[in-house]
């Protein structure tokens, strides 16, 4: 992971926005931050961890306190380099409306870029869900963060001084050893339950099953074919019956047919008067058709007549009623325009003055508005005010409060320290102390192993003892007894014994197989052992079945006996080798050690008695933890000191800003109230004149009253012109209408008369007496082609009927028909093959068992080797699963990895010290310090002084950043350190750089925050933080060249 861009401004002393590009710096390799204290260094680191994980380390819940003041938002942006991959980290924060000096996040994302900055993907888009990818991205947590990237003021030995378990935890979260702990039992153990999960599947499955055998298999087979048969000889007998059946059946048909066919001729005959009185209604309507259009025509004369004399009534009388409504609307519209012509100019002279009046108004409204605007913020401003005056009293009493504080530190400093002698004396006392109580751990751990061990001999001595006794219950056993003897002679035995059965078997096999050939033998024929044809001395002819099978039932035994006793034996020989070997163990190897140890605790308990000073275990541990205590507390009032000096220093340079604030906020509430005054006296000028011309109604309302008035005399004239002229429009189509209606009518009246002239006429020539008689006469078409058809079909179907009759009596040729036989024939064929479909239903039954036998087989055969296949890795995951039980695996890995650490710390810290310290660890896994000056001494870690713990903390912090892997993919590509050069000496301090610029050079960005004038000279390019100025601006940050 490496830097590439840091944006961010409003957070503590900043204010405008602030860039700063790292790759120019990774140029360098080597940068510094330097400025005045409290000119916002720090902040720096403060903006990196802030982007990253919403955090501030420094400030009271994370985040409080870290707006600037007069600021009311604060923007965060950090883009950094991954795998080869740019990500960028936004977050947004803005004043709580609550809490004056909380913050709350407006919004947050996390995004990757492509080519030119772009965004390629928005990875999240809410401050949780960019504090839970950051941490999955990067593998850090805020606190490992702080512990080995960055390293912010008050943070910097933390690791150092962390417990053991506390330091294992840590490490084992960053380089992700968990997925060794519970996770991989986790998965032994999801792997056994899905074992133990699918073997119960698979015994389940196998009952579902049933009897899947070859047994069984060959069982559904045989009667598969025994049904397959039957049905082969039913069907022969079926289709016998069905030949039969058939040629009984057609000639039934066709009696059938012949039958039916007479019927329907005769029914056909039966009709013959009803088709002829269908053929004389034909014969009249064809007579009647020519007349059809003129008789028709006729009618609708007549009834066009009618309705014409109707509309001519009715349209006379609406050009009656349309002459008066004319008349009418003639008088009203000349009364309204002689009305508005008398009233008009009246209302033109009061709407010009009304207009003037609203003009005012709107200018008024306008100014009032503004006068609004104006003392809205002169009250803001007044507030605002009152706000400022109270944060300078609770600044300056804060002020007050810290300049107390730094009086009483001042006060406690003078204390009297600690001898160094007798510090000195007690640290080599504590040192000898640690090893007397190692040396004492390892007696214990020998004593116990000594036990151990005893007692795992004598177990093993019992163990042979019980399994001798077990095969020689009265046997009494002494150290002289000859147990290796003993045991070979009981294998030996037992061989015997199974020899003798075995020649004693295979002589009854020969006597059984010679009387089985005996009783074979006939006189005159071959014997088959020697050929000959005479058999003299046949073997005997009793029965040597039984004595065969016990003596082979007694071989099988005996051979197992065998089995056993050269088991037994070997599992006694393997106790009694293993009794050997720890007894070899106790007196060689843990007898020996014991007692050395033995002596070295009695040696180093006189050591420390002599150098305790009468001062017993715990008194020499109280003593130290006073000491400790006592440093502490003068190092803790020397911070506290510093940190309240740049305190004042920041609270008299906020006093300072807001008093300048508060004089520019007098001087713009004296300039809104004479702007106020002068407002108040232009709105009572305009109220007056508005008042003179609409009085006390409103200016707006009143012109849309005259407007209305006005309006009204206009639309009232324009509407009665309107009806005007639609009324005499009214008159004039109503007179039109009247005069095409009476020239209609007699045209109409004389087509009527020739039209009745000429159907009399024709009525004579067709032979009908009257119009009604050849009406009657006429068929609609639907009605004349349904009796035409009706005609047709019955000539049709007479004819069919009687063609049918003549070809069945051909077919039948004087067949006879006998129905009893045909239904006798049919009930054979029909029980034949009920019986077919049972036979054929049972070989379906046979098949389908047949086939799901043979699938259930088959599977079956599957099932028997996957059952072995998921066994055997159930045994493997119990196994796993046992061995990971507890946190022994991960607790291993950390010590091993905190360790490696360790070796790389000390050779740093070697480095440094000119191989004076190096760093160890104790069977806890607490840092103790050996000084290889002073004949290897070692001393915990808390009894440093402050040079020797920023060295230290600085080498483990080294190693860590050197050895730590990102999620096991990306190296560490930056390290920033903010604390502790100011106390190294100038020898020190020049140890420090060396080794800061070999950490450079090996492709690791170093950032050092301090201002020591000496690392500032010897820093090839650094950032200059140039603190806020009482003009309000806030601090910047410029790059500077060496």
């Amino acid at each position: 992971m490496k830097p590439v861009k840091l944006v961010f401004s409003g957070l503590h002393s900043y204010r405008e926005e602030q860039w700063i590009d790292f790759r120019e710096l990774a140029g360098y390799g080597l940068f510094g931050i330097f400025g005045p204290t409290g000119a916002g260094k720090s902040t720096i680191l403060d903006a990196i961890t802030l982007a990253l994980f919403g955090h501030v380390e420094r400030a009271e819940r994370g985040r409080r306190g870290i707006l600037n003041q007069q600021e009311s938002q604060l923007r965060v942006a950090f883009t950094f380099e991954l795998g080869g991959q740019e990500y960028r980290v936004e977050r947004h924060y803005v004043r709580d409306r609550t809490d004056p000096f909380a913050v709350r996040a407006r919004n947050a994302r996390l995004v990757q870029l492509g080519p030119g900055d772009a965004v390629r993907e928005v990875l999240a888009s809410s401050p949780h869900e960019v504090d839970e990818h950051i941490i999955k991205l990067l593998g850090l947590r805020k606190e490992d963060f702080t512990r080995a990237v960055v390293l912010p003021q008050g943070k910097f030995d933390e690791f150092l001084k962390l417990t053991g378990g506390e330091r294992a935890r840590m490490l084992e979260y960053i380089f992700c050893l968990e997925r060794y702990g519970d996770e991989l039992a986790e998965k032994a153990k999801g792997v056994l339950e899905e074992c133990e999960q699918r073997l119960a599947e698979i015994a389940a499955e196998e009952a579902g099953m049933g009897d899947a055998s070859g047994e069984a298999l060959a069982r559904a087979r045989r009667e598969a074919e025994l049904q397959a048969a039957k049905v082969e000889a039913l069907e022969r007998q079926v289709e016998a019956c069905r030949a039969r059946w058939q040629q009984l059946e057609e000639a039934r048909r066709l009696h059938d047919r012949l039958e039916e066919a007479r019927a329907r001729r005769a029914a056909l005959e039966e009709q013959l008067p009803t088709v002829e009185g269908y053929r004389r209604v034909l014969e009249l309507a064809a007579r009647a058709e020519p007349l059809r259009q003129e008789l028709e025509r006729e009618k609708r004369l007549a009834m066009d007549l009618n309705r014409l004399r109707e509309n001519l009534a009715r349209v006379s009388a609406l050009e009656k009623q349309a002459g008066e409504a004319w008349a009418t609307c003639r008088r009203q519209l000349e009364e309204a325009e002689e009305r508005r012509a008398r009233e008009w100019p009246r209302w033109q002279e009061r709407f010009a003055l009304v207009k003037g009046a609203v003009e005012r108004a709107r200018e008024r409204k306008i100014l009032l508005e503004e006068l609004q605007e104006r003392e809205a913020s002169l009250r803001e401003l007044g507030r605002h005010i009152r706000q400022v005056n109270l944060e300078l009293d609770r600044e300056r009493a804060t002020l007050r409060a810290l300049k107390e504080r730094q009086r009483e530190a001042a006060a406690r400093l003078q204390s009297p320290a600690v001898m160094p002698e007798e510090k000195e004396r007690l640290v080599k006392a504590a040192e000898v102390l640690a090893l007397l109580e190692d040396r004492e751990r390892q007696a214990l751990n020998w004593d116990l192993k000594y036990a151990e061990q005893k007692r795992l001999l004598e177990e093993k001595q019992h163990v042979l003892t019980r399994l001798l006794r077990r095969r020689f219950p009265g046997l009494a056993l002494s150290p002289e007894t000859d147990l290796e003897g003993l045991i070979e002679g009981a294998v030996r035995e037992a061989e015997e014994k199974a020899r003798n059965l075995r020649r004693s078997l295979e002589e009854a096999w020969r006597a059984r197989n010679a009387a089985s050939l005996a009783a074979g033998l006939r006189d005159g024929e071959p014997c088959p052992v020697c050929g000959s044809l005479v058999h003299p001395c046949p073997a005997g002819g009793e029965d040597l079945s039984r004595p065969v099978e016990d003596l082979a039932r007694a071989q099988e035994a005996a051979e197992k006996e065998v089995a056993e006793v050269r088991r037994w034996r070997d599992e006694a020989f393997r106790i009694k080798s293993e009794g050997k070997a720890l007894e070899r163990a106790l007196v060689e190897g843990i007898t020996p050690e014991r007692d050395r140890i033995r002596r070295e605790v009695g040696e180093l308990t006189a050591l420390f008695l002599q150098t305790a000073g009468g001062l017993g275990r715990d008194g020499v541990r109280a003593r130290l933890e006073e000491i400790r205590q006592e440093e502490q507390r003068l190092a803790a009032l020397g911070a506290e000191m510093k940190k309240r000096a740049e305190e004042v220093e920041e609270l008299e340079a906020r006093i300072r800003d807001l008093e300048v604030r508060l004089q520019g906020m007098i001087l713009k509430e004296s300039a809104l109230k004479g702007e106020i005054a002068s407002k108040r006296a232009q709105e009572g000028e305009l109220r007056k004149k508005i008042e003179a011309a609409a009085g006390e109604q409103d200016p707006s309302a009143l012109l849309r009253a005259i407007e209305g008035k006005m309006g009204q005399m206009e639309a009232e004239v324009a509407r009665l012109r309107r009806l005007e002229r639609k009324a005499q429009e009214e008159l004039q189509e109503a007179r039109r209408n009247v005069a095409g209606l009476e020239s209609e009518l007699r045209a109409l009246e004389g087509e009527e008369r020739e039209l009745r002239i000429h159907v009399e006429e024709r009525l004579k020539a067709v032979g009908f007496s009257g119009r009604e008689e050849a009406r009657a006469a006429l068929l609609e078409e639907e009605r004349r082609r349904s009796l035409l058809a009706a005609v047709e079909d019955f000539e049709r179907r007479l004819y069919a009927a009687s063609e049918e009759i003549k070809y069945l009596e051909g077919q039948l040729a004087g067949r006879g028909f006998n129905r009893d036989d045909w239904q006798e024939e049919k009930r054979r064929l029909e029980e034949g093959e009920r019986e077919l479909i049972a036979a054929r239903n049972r070989l379906a039954v046979c098949q389908n068992e047949l086939e799901r036998l043979e699938r259930n087989h088959r599977r079956w055969l599957e099932l028997q080797e996957e059952k072995q296949q998921f066994a055997r890795r159930r045994e493997l995951a119990d196994l796993l699963r046992r061995l990971l039980s507890g946190r022994k695996l991960v607790e291993f890995l950390a010590e091993e990895q905190l360790r490696d650490m360790a070796l790389e710390a000390s050779r740093r810290l070697g480095s440094l010290t000119g191989q004076r310290y190096a760093l160890e660890l104790d069977e806890r896994g607490d840092f103790i310090l050996r000084d290889d000056f002073n004949g290897g001494q070692r001393r915990p870690v808390s009894s440093l002084s402050g040079g020797e713990t920023f060295l230290t903390s600085l080498s483990l912090a080294l190693a860590l950043s050197s050895q730590l892997q990102l999620r096991g993919r990306y190296p560490l590509g930056f390290f920033f350190l903010d604390e502790g050069f100011g106390t190294l000496d100038a020898e020190k301090l020049e140890v420090v750089m060396q080794a800061l610029e070999k950490l450079r050079r090996g492709a690791c960005l170093v950032g050092v925050i301090s201002h020591v004038k000496e690392l500032r000279e010897r820093m090839p390019v650094y950032l200059e933080v140039i603190p806020a100025g009482p003009d309000g601006r806030g601090s910047r940050v410029r790059l500077v060249r060496n």
